[in-house]
């Protein structure tokens, strides 16, 4: 038993251990990484003596240890590596690149975190009282009805998300945030670690999550670690992998009624992995044997448990109506907190909280830039509405002034992400107090930008110039926030929303836009029953319009989201200077002189 649940001790040591593993072999410069050394597992029950288990099985690959533990006990529970070529011994120092030593190791594993400028100002205005619960009465009335937070990109609605539950963990309240990607995840552990320096009194501190994450930690919990292991084994896509456990948690009598031998019951039956894999066993084994088994692996919940008082969603316009509606069939409307992007939904539909038959605590309307620096906001705000956005309507926030918008026309994208680099180490010249972390470097995948790889590219650059960096492109480094302030943050354009950086650099901008006109994710069959309800026999040629107009909002929105990721410096890379953006960015360029800067040879001169 275990923060009030019942956990797998040998589950806790294996993820424990290939965590401290994926740790070791996190980048030290560019895309050199050190092979993790050998790690002996064990399992310690500090409370519980040995002599409370009569039977405990003579041998074990994971040997366990109790409350009498001394050296020589572990010592001698240590297992023989039977992989002898595996094992790395270690020494005190090595030049060599790949193989760890104590000393990288203990840099590595001890390595003092030291806040800059940047993360000590989002210190400073996440512990500053900003509520008032006195007089913000949805404040005060956390609980008793779902709250939403709306917004524009910028206007700090992930930031506001934060505050709350630093607020409520000042309460004693335990909250779980669950937001868009790793790398957002990263960025607000980095600043809550701070958080906590500062204010020790701040506990417990928020739980952050992916929403995938989150799903698939319930499905465990409740159908058992076989269960899991049944469905990443059986159920390649991701995102069917996620449809099935919330089948499965929002229907159980339905799920368990299925792994009965026999027919089962439900639409699932005729693709449902675990139903065949059933069948499979029955016809080898026999009937009766398999139903035991089944029923041995899985036990049906009477209630779903939960560890936190609080959800906080972040990007809610992107999920699906059955992933709310479970949201709020375990932690109640009242205890739910949304962040909703008014122009950020990058799905096929947008999901509506406020579905009408719940409490509301309040709609919270947010409109300034928290972020952005007021002539970088009008700038992007002008970008919106040659776009087509009529309703832009993120405001700059007179507090801030300056702010700088710099296109880049550069063919050769090697060429284009040296000449990046280049800016930041000039920005940081200027302030010399800001370090390579506070910056943010935005890339397209190769998928994006036509075969080119982008993140290949910075990794051979980087290390050509022996700059330090954060692969927030890799899935390994993106899982640990960014330790070292020499380290530069690269991350990809499907995974920078919430994130920010003093110099914010969008390589190949238009070749991301371009990529999203040609393939926009379009509820197709949900638009065509709704032309057809609307415009009746006459429906076909309104809805060739009404799926262009579709398409190309989805484009533009995804276009919005790197362009409101910086705070002093937007840097625009175009590689190709007949595209429609940098047509775009000409235009205004033209209307308003001295807007954008540009670096091209042939590009107007402000």
């Amino acid at each position: 038993r275990y923060d009030q649940l019942w956990s797998d001790a040998t589950a806790q040591c294996d993820s424990q251990t290939y965590a401290l593993k994926r740790y070791q072999e996190t980048t030290c410069r560019a895309n050199k990484r050190r092979q993790s050394t050998f790690v002996q597992r064990a399992i310690w029950l500090a409370r519980a003596p040995s002599s409370a288990f009569a039977e405990r099985p003579s041998e074990s690959s994971v040997p366990v240890h109790f409350s009498d533990l001394n050296w020589q006990g572990l010592v001698d529970g240590f297992v023989l590596n039977k992989h002898f070529d595996a094992v790395r011994t270690l020494i005190g120092s090595s030049q060599h690149v790949k193989h760890h030593s104590i000393e990288t190791l203990k840099e590595t594993l001890t390595y003092e975190v030291r806040p800059t400028r940047l993360d000590l100002r989002r210190v400073n205005a996440l512990t500053q009282t900003r509520f008032d619960a006195e007089k913000t009465a949805y404040i005060q009335n956390l609980g008793n009805g779902l709250l939403i937070l709306r917004g524009r990109g910028g206007t700090g609605k992930t930031f506001a998300l934060v505050q709350v539950a630093l607020h409520l963990a000042r309460q004693g309240k335990r909250t779980l945030l669950l937001t868009y990607n790793h790398g957002l995840i990263a960025d607000i552990n980095r600043a809550l670690r701070f958080t906590k320096e500062k204010d020790p009194s701040l506990d417990p501190l928020p739980v952050i999550e992916t929403r995938y994450a989150f799903i698939q930690s319930i499905f465990e919990r409740t159908f058992g670690r076989l269960a899991e292991k049944i469905v990443r084994r059986h159920i390649d896509d991701i995102s069917e992998r996620e449809n099935f456990r919330l089948w499965a948690l929002s229907k159980p009598d339905e799920f368990l009624d299925s792994l009965i031998p026999g027919e089962c019951t439900g639409v699932w039956d005729q693709w449902c992995p675990l139903c065949r894999r059933r069948k499979m066993d029955v016809a080898h084994h026999g009937k009766k044997e398999v139903e035991g088994i089944w029923r041995d692996i899985y036990r049906k919940p009477d209630s779903f448990e939960t560890l936190f008082d609080f959800v906080l969603v972040d990007e809610g316009q992107d999920w699906a109506e059955d992933q709310r509606d479970f949201i709020f069939q375990v932690f109640g409307a009242g205890r739910v907190v949304v962040a909703d992007g008014v122009d950020q939904f990058v799905g096929q539909d947008r999901c509506n909280w406020d579905r009408g038959d719940i409490p509301i605590n309040r709609r919270h309307g947010l409109r300034s830039s928290r972020r952005t620096k007021a002539a970088t906001c009008q700038t992007v705000g002008e970008i919106a509405r040659e776009l087509g956005l009529s309703d832009w309507d993120l405001e700059p926030d007179p507090s801030t002034h300056g702010g700088r918008f710099t296109v880049i026309v550069e063919p050769d994208c090697r060429q284009a992400v040296e000449s990046c680099l280049e800016i930041i180490e000039a920005d940081q010249r200027e302030e010399p107090t800001l370090k390579a972390v506070d910056n943010l470097i935005c890339l397209p995948s190769s998928k994006m930008a036509m075969g080119i790889n982008y993140a290949a590219l910075f990794d051979q650059i980087t290390e050509k110039l022996a700059r330090d960096s954060w692969r927030g492109f890799d899935e390994d480094d993106r899982r640990t926030y960014p330790v070292r302030e020499s380290q530069l943050r690269a991350i990809q354009y499907s995974s920078c929303r919430g994130m920010e950086g003093w110099t914010t650099i969008c390589l190949g901008l238009d070749a991301f836009f371009d990529f999203q006109l040609r393939n926009p994710r379009i509820n197709i069959q949900g638009l065509e029953a709704s032309v057809r309800a609307k415009e009746g026999m006459f429906w076909k040629s309104k809805f060739d319009e009404k799926l262009a107009q579709e398409s190309r909002l989805f484009a533009v929105n995804w276009l919005m989201i790197p362009l409101t990721r910086s705070i002093d410096h937007l840097v625009v890379h175009i590689r190709d200077e007949d595209s429609e953006l940098c047509g775009i960015l000409r235009n205004i360029s033209d209307r308003l002189p001295g807007s954008i800067e540009w670096m091209h040879p042939e590009a107007p001169s402000d």
